[in-house]
């Protein structure tokens, strides 16, 4: 199958009421992503080993952004369990690990991370762009409004869609978030934690999320929503010591911003 010939096309992934989806890496826009053999991962114990001791960098602020009524600046260190409103432009951070984001799109976000590695990130509005490093032992969750969503080391791109992104023709009005793996893997786990399977691929696999009772649903998007490869890269070109692998990315990517 080719996704390119089926853009048009809205194609709806329906996740059980027993499941939770734990993107990993990230699927191939342009070709089917692949069912794997089920890894053997514990994600209970690996989010138990939380020291929650660790401290987000402030690299870059370009607009406006506040913690607590005070300006956020180059070189602040956050604390776990603050809240950071971005009002305007964007925000550049990295974690303990080396793990580097981009807020935008008036992202409001909280921590709670481990002084080493992994910890869990919610965002509450606007747009999140992570290149996060690979890691089997202290894995990242991300809870967006519709989804827990695992992140073990992968480049992604999720958004929680506002009313007035919800007026852009083509972004579903019922659905809460958009989130793209932009390269690496998915799993999907049920309410206990258990793995039910994992699909596999290379570049972009972008789907629009929505709550249905306790299902959630997903809507194939095949669009970038407010980020690039090119965005991407630069990102990357960002990370201290070794950095994300480049070699999937493609050059000038397709953006549509809402």
């Amino acid at each position: 199958m080719n996704y390119k010939k089926t853009v048009t096309r809205r194609r709806f992934i329906k996740v059980g009421s027993q499941l939770i989806i734990f993107p990993l890496f990230g699927t191939q826009i342009n070709s089917c992503g692949k069912l794997l053999t089920p890894q053997l991962v514990e994600w209970t114990s690996l989010v138990q080993t939380n020291d929650h001791a660790g401290e987000i960098i402030i690299d870059a602020v370009e607009g406006d952004a506040m913690v607590n009524n005070v300006s956020v600046v180059k070189g602040l260190k956050l604390k776990n369990g603050v809240t950071l409103e971005l009002k305007t432009g964007v925000v550049f951070m990295s974690l303990p690990d080396g793990s580097v984001l981009k807020l935008s799109k008036k992202a409001t976000v909280e921590f709670d991370v481990d002084s080493r590695k992994g910890g869990i990130i919610i965002l509450k509005q606007g747009g999140l762009l992570a290149v996060v490093r690979k890691s089997t032992q202290k894995p990242y969750l991300i809870r967006n409004a519709s989804a827990l969503v695992g992140i073990k080391g992968t480049v992604f791109y999720t958004q929680v869609l506002s009313p007035e992104d919800k007026q852009q023709s083509n972004i579903p009005d019922d659905a809460s978030d958009y989130f793209c793996i932009c390269n690496g893997i998915i799993d999907y786990l049920d309410q206990q934690w258990n793995l039910q399977k994992t699909s596999k691929g290379v570049h972009h696999m972008a789907y629009f999320l929505k709550t249905n009772g306790q299902n959630i649903d997903f809507e194939y998007a095949g669009w970038l929503l407010n980020h690039s490869d090119d965005e991407i890269y630069k990102l990357i070109e960002t990370m201290k010591g070794e950095k994300h692998p480049t070699d999937w990315i493609q050059g000038d990517s397709y953006q549509n911003d809402a």
